[in-house]
């Protein structure tokens, strides 16, 4: 998406948003992963969380719409056994039954209800019978849209679309019921399922 990013510019955006540490630390044990799971981590942007998780589990893979953040991302995270893949219109690039779990953290505010619900099929897809998903979801009262915006204005073409659109509990377990989970469990903003 856009040109090649200076990489001053890059290591700039990149710091301002690491971390991923205490993320996590929620995700890895929300979905009950070992050393030897695999973790799909949708919507992985530059890989803030990856390096926190790599070495955590046995193979961990990040998919992202932006080629721009994942050529960044691989770059950052070179060496490791981390894998990263651009996904196209929702599809998510691996087999069916690839992953004991998945995560997507602040991922699911950008998309419609419709690119919603294609990408929670995916995700149903590509996680072993039995698989985990984790995701968090807010109602966005926040204006972090505004702040990561102001970040980015000076640092390339990568900028964060937020939809504004409300998602309440009732709505979301439908979405994912149809996608075929049927096991849900809330607690707050952050979802279970499998």
């Amino acid at each position: 998406v856009g040109a090649p990013v200076p990489e001053w510019r890059s290591r700039k955006l990149y710091r301002s948003m690491s971390g991923g540490k205490t993320e996590a630390k929620i995700i890895l044990t929300m979905l009950k992963a070992t050393r030897a799971s695999s973790l799909l981590d949708f919507g992985c942007g530059l890989g803030r969380i990856a390096p926190a998780v790599v070495s955590r589990v046995a193979a961990y893979a990040g998919v992202d719409s932006s080629k721009w953040a994942i050529d960044l991302a691989r770059r950052r995270l070179r060496g490791t056994k981390a894998v990263f893949r651009t996904t196209d219109d929702n599809l998510i690039p691996f087999e069916d039954n690839s992953f004991d779990a998945a995560f997507a953290w602040q991922v699911f505010v950008h998309l419609e209800r419709a690119d919603l619900l294609d990408t929670l099929r995916e995700l149903f897809r590509v996680l072993k019978p039995g698989g985990r998903l984790m995701f968090t979801l807010e109602n966005l009262q926040i204006s972090f849209a505004a702040w990561i915006n102001h970040q980015a204005k000076n640092l390339g073409p990568w900028k964060v679309r937020r939809r504004y659109e409300p998602r309440v509990e009732s709505e979301v377990r439908i979405l994912l019921q149809e996608a075929g989970f049927d096991r849900i469990r809330v607690d707050g903003k952050r979802y279970l399922c499998s």
